[in-house]
């Protein structure tokens, strides 16, 4: 019994040493999104408020070094305005939106984050760290809004592609509360570089700026 206890043991000790070097984080960011263009037909009006929130995880392979990913729900979108009248697909049928109106994108993902994270040692209770990499993402809602009222929240989910992706660069210090528990600050920044739109005529990405709040257990 003793040999085969100690058998289970040793099977299970890289499991042990992965579980140990995982470390995980409840977060709710603040960001602001905005859409960008790359055509002059087509005008970025403003950034919208959403919020990505979600889980994240860390493995650390070396005492000051991490692949991190985690699960989130991401909300971001922006606004714009095409300097002729332009055409949606919606559920409710193809609807007309007159040249020059404020169109408000509302669009949600399933992220994914893959990076490397960076952190210091602590310095009292604080531990800075640097987050680097890409975000797939999958669509999973898709509303749009204008000033003339032809949109409605009307749901434009064959104008959205499927599928997006963005790199990113997180920046924030964690401050310990005891034990393995901290609090999360940051700011973050991520540029998308996949059109987020079906139409094949231009190429529309989407950035955000965010408030990294969260806790790590």
């Amino acid at each position: 019994m003793q040999k085969r206890l100690i058998l289970l043991l040793i099977a299970f000790m890289p499991l042990i040493a992965v579980a140990q070097s995982l470390r995980f984080s409840l977060k709710a960011d603040p960001q602001f999104s905005w859409m960008v263009p790359d055509t002059k037909e087509i005008k970025a009006k403003g950034a919208v408020l959403g919020i990505n929130a979600g889980l994240d995880m860390d493995y650390f392979f070396a005492e000051n070094y991490a692949f991190s990913t985690g699960l989130s729900v991401n909300n971001i979108g922006g606004k714009l305005s095409f300097s002729d009248t332009v055409s949606f697909k919606t559920t409710d049928g193809d609807l007309s939106v007159p040249s020059n109106q404020d169109i408000t994108y509302k669009l949600q993902y399933i992220s994914i984050p893959l990076g490397l994270k960076f952190k210091t040692n602590e310095i009292g209770y604080a531990t800075f760290f640097a987050n680097i990499g890409v975000t797939p993402m999958v669509n999973i809602r898709d509303r749009a809004s204008d000033a003339s009222g032809v949109l409605d929240k009307s749901n434009i989910a064959d104008e959205i592609m499927l599928f997006n992706m963005n790199y990113f660069l997180n920046l924030g210090v964690q401050y310990s509360l005891g034990g393995s528990t901290a609090l999360i600050g940051g700011l973050g920044y991520s540029s998308g570089f996949v059109d987020v739109t079906s139409r094949s005529v231009d190429k529309i990405t989407v950035n955000t700026l965010s408030l990294k709040i969260g806790i790590l257990f």
